[in-house]
Protein backbone atom coordinates (compact mmCIF):
# COMPACT_ATOMS: atom_id res chain seq x y z
CA UNK A 1 0.00 0.00 0.00
CA UNK A 2 1.56 3.32 -0.95
CA UNK A 3 2.17 6.16 1.82
CA UNK A 4 -0.20 8.77 1.84
CA UNK A 5 1.35 12.46 2.41
CA UNK A 6 0.01 16.08 2.64
CA UNK A 7 1.98 18.08 0.32
CA UNK A 8 3.49 21.25 1.65
CA UNK A 9 4.23 23.31 -0.91
CA UNK A 10 7.19 25.94 -0.59
CA UNK A 11 7.34 27.13 3.12
CA UNK A 12 10.26 27.94 5.21
CA UNK A 13 12.40 25.72 7.40
CA UNK A 14 11.33 26.41 10.41
CA UNK A 15 7.77 25.33 9.64
CA UNK A 16 9.12 22.27 8.06
CA UNK A 17 11.08 21.53 11.31
CA UNK A 18 8.05 21.69 13.77
CA UNK A 19 5.59 19.83 11.16
CA UNK A 20 8.50 17.07 10.94
CA UNK A 21 8.89 16.80 14.70
CA UNK A 22 4.85 17.33 15.77
CA UNK A 23 3.76 15.88 13.13
CA UNK A 24 5.91 13.00 11.66
CA UNK A 25 5.47 11.02 8.90
CA UNK A 26 2.49 13.25 7.60
CA UNK A 27 4.18 15.49 5.15
CA UNK A 28 6.11 15.54 1.64
CA UNK A 29 7.66 18.67 1.54
CA UNK A 30 8.36 20.43 -1.60
CA UNK A 31 10.89 23.48 -1.22
CA UNK A 32 12.62 25.87 -2.50
CA UNK A 33 16.52 24.97 -3.09
CA UNK A 34 18.11 27.83 -2.03
CA UNK A 35 15.79 27.48 1.38
CA UNK A 36 17.40 24.04 1.73
CA UNK A 37 20.82 25.55 1.12
CA UNK A 38 20.90 28.34 4.24
CA UNK A 39 18.76 26.35 6.45
CA UNK A 40 20.52 25.73 9.97
CA UNK A 41 17.99 22.88 10.44
CA UNK A 42 18.85 19.22 9.34
CA UNK A 43 17.56 18.14 6.33
CA UNK A 44 14.95 15.88 5.90
CA UNK A 45 15.41 12.27 4.86
CA UNK A 46 15.20 11.82 0.92
CA UNK A 47 11.28 10.42 1.28
CA UNK A 48 10.53 13.64 3.12
CA UNK A 49 11.05 16.12 0.68
CA UNK A 50 11.77 17.44 -2.67
CA UNK A 51 14.48 20.30 -3.41
CA UNK A 52 13.71 22.25 -6.47
CA UNK A 53 14.05 25.74 -8.25
CA UNK A 54 9.53 26.48 -7.95
CA UNK A 55 10.15 28.92 -10.09
CA UNK A 56 10.06 26.46 -12.98
CA UNK A 57 6.32 24.32 -12.50
CA UNK A 58 6.87 22.61 -15.68
CA UNK A 59 10.45 20.66 -13.78
CA UNK A 60 8.94 20.69 -10.52
CA UNK A 61 5.60 18.78 -11.70
CA UNK A 62 8.40 16.52 -13.49
CA UNK A 63 10.10 15.90 -10.15
CA UNK A 64 6.92 15.27 -7.76
CA UNK A 65 6.10 12.40 -10.24
CA UNK A 66 9.42 10.72 -10.10
CA UNK A 67 9.19 10.97 -6.39
CA UNK A 68 5.87 9.47 -5.67
CA UNK A 69 7.00 6.49 -8.26
CA UNK A 70 9.82 6.15 -6.31
CA UNK A 71 8.73 6.06 -2.79
CA UNK A 72 5.45 4.99 -3.52
CA UNK A 73 3.45 7.71 -1.89
CA UNK A 74 0.53 9.10 -2.68
CA UNK A 75 -0.52 12.78 -2.46
CA UNK A 76 -3.89 12.87 0.04
CA UNK A 77 -3.95 16.76 0.25
CA UNK A 78 -1.58 19.72 -0.28
CA UNK A 79 -1.11 23.44 1.72
CA UNK A 80 0.70 25.94 1.53
CA UNK A 81 2.01 28.79 4.40
CA UNK A 82 3.39 31.27 1.94
CA UNK A 83 1.42 33.55 -0.60
CA UNK A 84 4.41 32.83 -2.99
CA UNK A 85 3.59 29.17 -3.01
CA UNK A 86 0.18 29.10 -3.28
CA UNK A 87 -0.63 29.41 -7.28
CA UNK A 88 2.68 26.40 -7.23
CA UNK A 89 0.47 24.70 -4.78
CA UNK A 90 -3.05 25.72 -6.73
CA UNK A 91 -1.58 23.90 -10.43
CA UNK A 92 -0.19 20.23 -8.82
CA UNK A 93 -3.90 20.14 -7.31
CA UNK A 94 -5.00 20.65 -10.39
CA UNK A 95 -3.11 18.28 -12.09
CA UNK A 96 -3.28 15.47 -9.31
CA UNK A 97 -7.10 16.33 -8.92
CA UNK A 98 -6.44 17.02 -5.47
CA UNK A 99 -9.19 19.58 -3.56
CA UNK A 100 -8.03 23.09 -3.36
CA UNK A 101 -8.51 26.60 -4.03
CA UNK A 102 -8.54 27.00 -8.58
CA UNK A 103 -5.61 28.99 -9.92
CA UNK A 104 -7.79 31.62 -10.57
CA UNK A 105 -8.87 31.69 -6.92
CA UNK A 106 -5.42 31.98 -6.17
CA UNK A 107 -4.39 34.88 -8.90
CA UNK A 108 -7.44 36.80 -7.62
CA UNK A 109 -6.79 36.96 -4.24
CA UNK A 110 -3.05 37.60 -4.87
CA UNK A 111 -3.90 41.02 -6.87
CA UNK A 112 -4.48 43.48 -4.48
CA UNK A 113 -6.93 45.43 -7.09
CA UNK A 114 -9.13 42.58 -8.38
CA UNK A 115 -9.59 41.35 -5.19
CA UNK A 116 -10.83 44.73 -4.25
CA UNK A 117 -13.04 45.01 -7.34
CA UNK A 118 -14.90 41.97 -6.53
CA UNK A 119 -15.54 42.80 -3.18
CA UNK A 120 -17.38 45.84 -4.07
CA UNK A 121 -19.28 44.02 -6.72
CA UNK A 122 -20.20 41.73 -3.42
CA UNK A 123 -20.85 44.57 -1.20
CA UNK A 124 -18.04 43.56 0.85
CA UNK A 125 -16.57 46.75 2.97
CA UNK A 126 -12.74 48.02 1.46
CA UNK A 127 -10.75 50.45 0.50
CA UNK A 128 -10.89 52.05 -2.82
CA UNK A 129 -8.28 51.00 -5.24
CA UNK A 130 -7.12 51.89 -8.59
CA UNK A 131 -3.52 50.80 -11.08
CA UNK A 132 -1.27 53.40 -11.84
CA UNK A 133 -0.18 53.27 -14.79
CA UNK A 134 1.57 56.85 -15.67
CA UNK A 135 3.19 58.87 -13.23
CA UNK A 136 0.76 61.88 -14.48
CA UNK A 137 -2.43 59.67 -13.22
CA UNK A 138 -1.08 60.92 -9.59
CA UNK A 139 -2.36 64.03 -9.63
CA UNK A 140 -6.13 63.25 -11.26
CA UNK A 141 -6.30 60.35 -8.89
CA UNK A 142 -5.32 61.75 -5.62
CA UNK A 143 -8.23 64.33 -6.09
CA UNK A 144 -11.07 61.00 -6.61
CA UNK A 145 -9.26 58.92 -3.30
CA UNK A 146 -8.69 62.24 -0.85
CA UNK A 147 -5.97 62.12 1.23
CA UNK A 148 -3.77 60.49 2.46
CA UNK A 149 -3.16 56.97 -0.10
CA UNK A 150 -1.41 53.91 0.15
CA UNK A 151 1.19 52.97 -2.72
CA UNK A 152 1.64 49.47 -3.28
CA UNK A 153 2.96 46.65 -5.53
CA UNK A 154 -0.53 44.79 -6.94
CA UNK A 155 1.11 41.61 -6.12
CA UNK A 156 3.91 42.14 -3.49
CA UNK A 157 3.84 40.28 -0.14
CA UNK A 158 5.52 40.80 3.66
CA UNK A 159 4.74 44.81 3.72
CA UNK A 160 7.62 45.01 0.56
CA UNK A 161 7.12 48.79 -1.13
CA UNK A 162 4.23 49.70 0.26
CA UNK A 163 4.01 53.17 1.48
CA UNK A 164 1.60 55.91 2.80
CA UNK A 165 1.59 59.55 1.07
CA UNK A 166 0.07 62.54 2.07
CA UNK A 167 0.11 64.46 -1.02
CA UNK A 168 0.15 64.02 -5.36
CA UNK A 169 4.16 65.32 -5.22
CA UNK A 170 5.13 62.29 -2.49
CA UNK A 171 2.94 59.66 -4.39
CA UNK A 172 4.86 60.46 -7.25
CA UNK A 173 8.03 60.33 -5.69
CA UNK A 174 7.12 56.96 -4.26
CA UNK A 175 5.84 55.29 -7.51
CA UNK A 176 9.27 56.18 -8.76
CA UNK A 177 10.83 54.29 -5.91
CA UNK A 178 8.77 51.46 -6.13
CA UNK A 179 9.41 50.88 -9.80
CA UNK A 180 12.92 51.39 -9.41
CA UNK A 181 13.08 48.98 -6.46
CA UNK A 182 10.73 45.81 -8.45
CA UNK A 183 12.74 46.13 -11.80
CA UNK A 184 16.25 45.99 -9.81
CA UNK A 185 14.72 42.77 -8.09
CA UNK A 186 13.15 41.33 -10.83
CA UNK A 187 15.77 38.60 -10.83
CA UNK A 188 13.72 36.95 -8.05
CA UNK A 189 11.18 34.75 -8.87
CA UNK A 190 8.93 36.56 -6.26
CA UNK A 191 8.92 39.84 -8.07
CA UNK A 192 8.83 38.24 -11.79
CA UNK A 193 6.03 39.49 -14.16
CA UNK A 194 5.14 36.73 -15.36
CA UNK A 195 1.65 35.66 -16.63
CA UNK A 196 -0.34 33.30 -14.93
CA UNK A 197 -1.33 29.94 -16.18
CA UNK A 198 -5.20 31.58 -16.43
CA UNK A 199 -3.41 34.29 -18.74
CA UNK A 200 -3.82 37.02 -16.07
CA UNK A 201 -0.99 39.22 -14.50
CA UNK A 202 -0.59 41.05 -11.59
CA UNK A 203 2.02 43.86 -12.80
CA UNK A 204 1.32 47.14 -11.88
CA UNK A 205 1.68 49.63 -9.09
CA UNK A 206 -1.90 50.21 -7.01
CA UNK A 207 -2.98 53.55 -5.07
CA UNK A 208 -5.63 52.41 -2.05
CA UNK A 209 -7.73 54.33 -0.07
CA UNK A 210 -5.95 55.04 3.57
CA UNK A 211 -8.41 53.78 6.39
CA UNK A 212 -7.67 54.79 9.42
CA UNK A 213 -8.82 52.98 12.23
CA UNK A 214 -7.53 49.76 14.76
CA UNK A 215 -6.08 46.21 12.35
CA UNK A 216 -6.33 42.91 12.59
CA UNK A 217 -5.68 39.79 11.57
CA UNK A 218 -7.96 36.48 11.21
CA UNK A 219 -8.03 33.06 10.50
CA UNK A 220 -11.51 31.40 9.62
CA UNK A 221 -12.21 28.43 7.69
CA UNK A 222 -14.79 28.73 4.76
CA UNK A 223 -16.48 25.52 4.06
CA UNK A 224 -20.05 24.28 3.36
CA UNK A 225 -21.49 27.90 2.69
CA UNK A 226 -19.96 28.93 6.36
CA UNK A 227 -17.61 31.27 7.32
CA UNK A 228 -16.11 30.27 10.66
CA UNK A 229 -13.49 32.32 12.40
CA UNK A 230 -10.51 30.28 14.31
CA UNK A 231 -8.64 33.22 15.82
CA UNK A 232 -8.25 37.38 15.52
CA UNK A 233 -5.39 38.73 16.91
CA UNK A 234 -4.86 42.64 17.52
CA UNK A 235 -1.87 44.20 15.11
CA UNK A 236 0.69 46.65 16.16
CA UNK A 237 2.76 48.75 13.73
CA UNK A 238 6.45 49.16 14.48
CA UNK A 239 7.17 52.98 14.53
CA UNK A 240 11.39 52.86 13.80
CA UNK A 241 10.45 50.40 10.48
CA UNK A 242 8.69 51.29 6.89
CA UNK A 243 5.31 51.63 6.85
CA UNK A 244 3.09 48.47 7.28
CA UNK A 245 5.91 46.44 9.05
CA UNK A 246 3.87 44.75 11.69
CA UNK A 247 6.19 45.02 15.16
CA UNK A 248 3.52 42.75 17.73
CA UNK A 249 0.11 40.70 17.61
CA UNK A 250 -2.17 40.30 20.47
CA UNK A 251 -4.12 37.77 21.15
CA UNK A 252 -7.14 36.72 22.07
CA UNK A 253 -8.49 40.34 20.31
CA UNK A 254 -11.62 41.61 21.14
CA UNK A 255 -13.62 42.86 18.33
CA UNK A 256 -14.86 46.74 18.65
CA UNK A 257 -17.90 47.61 20.30
CA UNK A 258 -20.67 47.41 17.66
CA UNK A 259 -18.78 44.80 15.81
CA UNK A 260 -20.18 41.16 16.17
CA UNK A 261 -18.68 37.74 15.38
CA UNK A 262 -21.38 36.48 13.49
CA UNK A 263 -21.25 39.93 11.51
CA UNK A 264 -17.41 39.69 10.61
CA UNK A 265 -18.37 35.81 9.80
CA UNK A 266 -21.22 36.88 7.25
CA UNK A 267 -18.77 39.33 5.35
CA UNK A 268 -15.83 36.86 5.82
CA UNK A 269 -17.80 34.50 4.01
CA UNK A 270 -19.30 36.60 1.42
CA UNK A 271 -15.39 38.39 0.94
CA UNK A 272 -14.53 34.48 0.30
CA UNK A 273 -16.94 33.52 -2.35
CA UNK A 274 -16.08 36.80 -4.16
CA UNK A 275 -12.46 35.06 -4.72
CA UNK A 276 -13.58 31.68 -5.44
CA UNK A 277 -12.91 30.17 -2.41
CA UNK A 278 -15.30 27.47 -0.98
CA UNK A 279 -13.61 24.73 0.89
CA UNK A 280 -10.15 26.56 2.54
CA UNK A 281 -8.62 27.93 5.21
CA UNK A 282 -8.25 31.55 5.31
CA UNK A 283 -5.90 34.35 6.89
CA UNK A 284 -7.44 37.80 5.81
CA UNK A 285 -6.25 41.45 7.28
CA UNK A 286 -8.64 44.16 7.79
CA UNK A 287 -9.53 47.60 9.32
CA UNK A 288 -12.21 48.52 11.82
CA UNK A 289 -13.26 51.99 11.15
CA UNK A 290 -16.67 52.60 13.54
CA UNK A 291 -18.64 49.74 13.33
CA UNK A 292 -17.03 48.58 9.58
CA UNK A 293 -14.26 46.01 9.20
CA UNK A 294 -12.38 46.85 5.82
CA UNK A 295 -10.81 44.17 4.43
CA UNK A 296 -7.32 44.53 2.80
CA UNK A 297 -6.38 41.58 1.63
CA UNK A 298 -7.18 37.78 1.80
CA UNK A 299 -5.07 34.33 1.39
CA UNK A 300 -6.08 30.98 1.27
CA UNK A 301 -3.44 30.01 3.82
CA UNK A 302 -3.55 30.78 7.57
CA UNK A 303 -1.56 33.57 9.35
CA UNK A 304 2.17 33.07 9.19
CA UNK A 305 5.46 34.19 10.74
CA UNK A 306 4.99 34.09 14.34
CA UNK A 307 1.36 33.53 14.51
CA UNK A 308 1.21 29.29 14.50
CA UNK A 309 3.77 29.45 17.68
CA UNK A 310 1.49 32.27 19.50
CA UNK A 311 -1.48 30.56 18.93
CA UNK A 312 -0.57 27.30 20.27
CA UNK A 313 0.49 28.84 23.13
CA UNK A 314 -2.29 31.12 23.67
CA UNK A 315 -5.02 28.46 23.51
CA UNK A 316 -3.36 24.84 22.29
CA UNK A 317 -4.50 24.90 18.64
CA UNK A 318 -1.67 24.08 16.57
CA UNK A 319 -2.41 25.72 13.10
CA UNK A 320 0.39 23.64 11.24
CA UNK A 321 -1.74 20.55 12.64
CA UNK A 322 -4.90 21.86 11.79
CA UNK A 323 -3.96 22.84 8.36
CA UNK A 324 -2.66 19.32 7.19
CA UNK A 325 -5.92 17.72 8.77
CA UNK A 326 -8.10 20.53 6.33
CA UNK A 327 -5.99 19.24 3.16
CA UNK A 328 -6.75 15.48 4.23
CA UNK A 329 -10.66 17.09 4.47
CA UNK A 330 -11.03 15.83 8.12
CA UNK A 331 -13.55 17.98 9.61
CA UNK A 332 -13.30 20.90 11.92
CA UNK A 333 -14.04 19.79 15.33
CA UNK A 334 -13.75 22.67 17.41
CA UNK A 335 -12.44 26.41 17.35
CA UNK A 336 -10.13 27.94 20.42
CA UNK A 337 -13.26 29.01 23.27
CA UNK A 338 -13.08 31.15 26.44
CA UNK A 339 -9.55 29.27 27.42
CA UNK A 340 -6.93 31.12 25.85
CA UNK A 341 -3.93 33.00 27.56
CA UNK A 342 -3.55 36.62 26.92
CA UNK A 343 -0.21 36.89 24.83
CA UNK A 344 1.83 39.06 22.88
CA UNK A 345 4.16 37.67 19.47
CA UNK A 346 6.62 40.83 19.43
CA UNK A 347 8.92 40.58 16.09
CA UNK A 348 12.45 41.65 16.70
CA UNK A 349 14.46 43.94 14.56
CA UNK A 350 17.47 45.40 13.05
CA UNK A 351 17.51 49.30 12.20
CA UNK A 352 21.31 49.09 11.00
CA UNK A 353 22.99 46.94 8.24
CA UNK A 354 26.06 44.90 8.91
CA UNK A 355 27.21 41.57 9.62
CA UNK A 356 25.95 40.09 12.82
CA UNK A 357 29.13 39.34 15.13
CA UNK A 358 26.64 38.66 18.34
CA UNK A 359 23.36 37.88 18.98
CA UNK A 360 22.57 37.26 22.57
CA UNK A 361 19.01 36.71 23.90
CA UNK A 362 20.16 35.13 27.39
CA UNK A 363 18.43 38.24 29.40
CA UNK A 364 15.22 37.90 26.96
CA UNK A 365 15.05 34.29 28.15
CA UNK A 366 15.35 35.04 31.80
CA UNK A 367 12.45 37.65 31.44
CA UNK A 368 10.18 36.01 33.36
CA UNK A 369 7.06 37.25 31.15
CA UNK A 370 8.73 35.73 28.33
CA UNK A 371 7.59 32.37 27.08
CA UNK A 372 9.43 31.24 23.70
CA UNK A 373 12.13 32.98 21.84
CA UNK A 374 13.21 32.13 18.58
CA UNK A 375 16.20 33.77 16.65
CA UNK A 376 16.10 33.63 12.82
CA UNK A 377 19.93 34.94 12.64
CA UNK A 378 23.20 34.14 13.98
CA UNK A 379 26.76 35.49 13.80
CA UNK A 380 28.02 35.62 10.59
CA UNK A 381 24.73 36.48 8.98
CA UNK A 382 24.25 39.34 6.50
CA UNK A 383 21.43 42.40 7.56
CA UNK A 384 20.31 44.09 4.69
CA UNK A 385 17.57 46.59 4.81
CA UNK A 386 14.85 47.89 2.85
CA UNK A 387 14.53 48.37 0.19
CA UNK A 388 17.04 46.56 -1.11
CA UNK A 389 15.77 43.26 1.49
CA UNK A 390 12.92 43.48 3.79
CA UNK A 391 13.35 39.71 5.24
CA UNK A 392 16.78 39.91 6.68
CA UNK A 393 16.62 42.63 9.04
CA UNK A 394 13.66 40.50 10.79
CA UNK A 395 15.99 38.73 13.67
CA UNK A 396 13.22 36.44 15.51
CA UNK A 397 10.87 36.51 17.43
CA UNK A 398 9.59 36.83 21.36
CA UNK A 399 6.46 34.91 23.07
CA UNK A 400 5.28 36.83 26.37
CA UNK A 401 2.72 37.18 28.62
CA UNK A 402 2.36 41.52 28.98
CA UNK A 403 1.62 42.49 32.53
CA UNK A 404 -0.80 45.24 31.70
CA UNK A 405 -2.24 45.69 28.35
CA UNK A 406 -1.92 49.58 29.47
CA UNK A 407 1.75 49.39 29.25
CA UNK A 408 1.74 47.09 26.12
CA UNK A 409 3.92 49.53 24.40
CA UNK A 410 6.41 49.81 27.24
CA UNK A 411 6.72 46.50 27.69
CA UNK A 412 7.83 45.63 24.32
CA UNK A 413 10.23 48.12 24.38
CA UNK A 414 12.11 46.49 27.19
CA UNK A 415 11.94 43.23 26.10
CA UNK A 416 13.07 44.26 22.39
CA UNK A 417 16.42 45.92 25.00
CA UNK A 418 17.15 42.73 26.36
CA UNK A 419 18.45 41.30 22.86
CA UNK A 420 21.97 42.53 22.31
CA UNK A 421 23.12 42.54 19.18
CA UNK A 422 26.54 43.51 17.34
CA UNK A 423 26.92 44.28 14.00
CA UNK A 424 30.01 44.94 12.17
CA UNK A 425 29.63 47.58 9.24
CA UNK A 426 30.34 46.82 6.00
CA UNK A 427 31.65 48.77 2.72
Amino acid sequence: MSDLKVLVVGTTDDYIEKIRQDFPGQALFLTESSERDKSQYPSPEPPEEITAGLEQPGKVVEQLWLHLRKWDQRLCGITAFDCESLQLAARIAQIWKIPYPSPMAVELCRDKLRSKEAWRQAGVPCPKAVRLDMPGDVYWLWEWMESPVILKPRNGTGGEFVFRCQGAQECKEKLQLISDGLNQRSYHRLYHNVKSITGGTGAGIVMEECIEGDEFSCDFVIRNNTATIIRIARKYKAPSQPFGTIRAYLVPAGLPQGLSKDRLEEILKKAAEALGLEQAICMVDFIVRGKTPYLLEMAPRPGGDCLPDLIRMASGLDMLGLSLDLAKGKPLDKVPGAAWRTMVGLRMFSSTAGQIVDLDANSLKRDPRVLQVELKHRAGDMITLPPLDYDSRLLGHVIFEPDSLENLEQECQELESMLSLGLEQTG
